[in-house]
């Protein structure tokens, strides 16, 4: 006896288009895993967790907080990011015209060649440190390249992601406003 036409019979393969779902279904979920375990998984950085070593321009390791003064921008930048190419001279030019007692700018270097970092740089006068493996710069909640974060006090208290123009005659006011006197003014 045969069996109707158009039925399938018990033993026949799964039609195509199951088969096409199950293995779509099985990719997805491979997908989501692996952006799950792959996926940058930094937040903003806890109160107190400001810290970790640097590297300075002889391989010695310095506590970032010996870094701070009472006022102090924190830059990560790195050669291979474009953006920092463009930033970097303004930022320098403005290290160079307001820091003092009150205000201090390092300059850190994130996963990159101290030499190749120093010539980028091109400010042999310029305090340069390192953060080969980003640690420093997760602590501060750093996921892209530039940023810069205010530490006042040990606490950040503004963060510029992405490149800054330190020339705006309104940012250089602000920061003005947080180094003229012994009293810290509100942001």
């Amino acid at each position: 006896m045969s069996e109707p036409i158009g039925e399938p019979s018990p033993q026949s393969p799964p039609a195509p288009a199951t088969a096409r779902v199950a293995r779509v279904a099985l990719l997805l979920a491979v997908a989501a895993a692996l952006v799950a375990l792959l996926w940058p998984h930094g937040s903003a950085p806890a109160e107190g967790r400001l810290g970790g070593f640097l590297l300075d321009e002889d391989g010695h390791t310095t506590a970032i907080t010996s870094t701070f003064g009472e006022a102090t921008l924190i830059h990560f930048w790195a050669s291979w990011c474009p953006p920092c190419k463009d930033e970097l001279p303004k930022l320098v030019a403005f290290a160079r015209q307001r820091s003092n007692d009150r205000l201090k700018v390092v300059f850190v270097a994130v996963a990159d060649q101290p030499l190749v970092a120093r010539r980028f740089l091109a400010a042999p006068d310029i305090a340069l440190r390192f953060d080969p493996t980003w640690d420093v710069a997760h602590r501060f909640g750093t996921q892209q390249l530039p940023e810069t974060h205010l530490v006042v006090d040990g606490k950040i208290v503004e963060s510029f992601i992405g490149p800054a123009n330190w020339d705006d005659p309104a940012l250089v006011d602000k920061f003005q406003k947080w180094t003229a006197s012994p009293t810290k003014p509100t942001p």
